[in-house]
């Protein structure tokens, strides 16, 4: 009787298996496909200034509209306008104008039309304060020919600026403003020699 019942179990076990048990290959469900339908342009600005850079990023989804993992070849119909990077989607204007910047993944592809718009001019004039021991701020912009005016409050500071920059350096000087034209473009530094680590950037367009 035992043998016979030890018997029956084992033929219950493989019943179960055969019958598609934790052991069997599951199938594979509705959206599973890997296989890319379509690509979209999903994240990034729609226009970007001469000079400037803008990142767009890609979405791949399967006929299931499910996102997968795709890698994506990125193209502009006219590097006169804009260029892109080819596997970041990194797109900087060249030119006023527009073009389709397109990404494709598994022979798949997206586009968006980026509008490339005039620079802004960068300002003429600018001012820097020291009320403790920084520049505030301590990154400037200006264009070529402009003026920078460092406002000293009752700490004394100084102002040297980096080589190449044709401008004056400025003495120990407290309670006044002092302006100082820049008319070579580059960037410079900008270091007050009596407070350790005081610097900053002046960056001449």
């Amino acid at each position: 009787m035992m043998m016979r019942a030890r018997v029956g179990h084992m033929a219950a076990l493989f019943l179960a298996a055969g019958c598609g048990g934790s052991g069997g290959d599951s199938p594979t469900s509705p959206g599973g496909s890997t296989t890319v339908a379509s690509v979209s342009i999903n994240s990034g600005a729609t226009s970007v200034a001469v000079g400037a850079s803008t990142a767009l990023g890609a979405a791949a989804l399967n006929s299931s509209g499910t996102a997968v993992g795709a890698t994506f070849a990125w193209s502009s119909s006219n590097t006169a306008i804009a260029t892109v990077g080819a596997s970041t989607g990194l797109v900087t204007g060249v030119a006023v104008g527009s073009a389709t910047v397109t990404a494709t993944a598994g022979g798949v592809s997206g586009a968006r039309v980026i509008a490339v718009t005039a620079a802004t001019p960068p300002p003429l004039s600018a001012q820097i304060t020291m009320p403790g021991t920084s520049f505030q701020p301590s990154q400037v912009t200006i264009g070529r020919g402009g003026t920078i005016t460092w406002v000293f409050t009752g700490i004394t500071h100084n102002v040297m600026f980096g080589s190449g920059s044709g401008a004056q350096n400025i003495p120990n000087t407290n309670n006044a403003s002092v302006p100082v034209t820049f008319n070579t473009a580059g960037v410079f530094s900008m270091t007050c020699t009596i407070h350790a680590g005081m610097t900053g950037t002046v960056t001449v367009q």
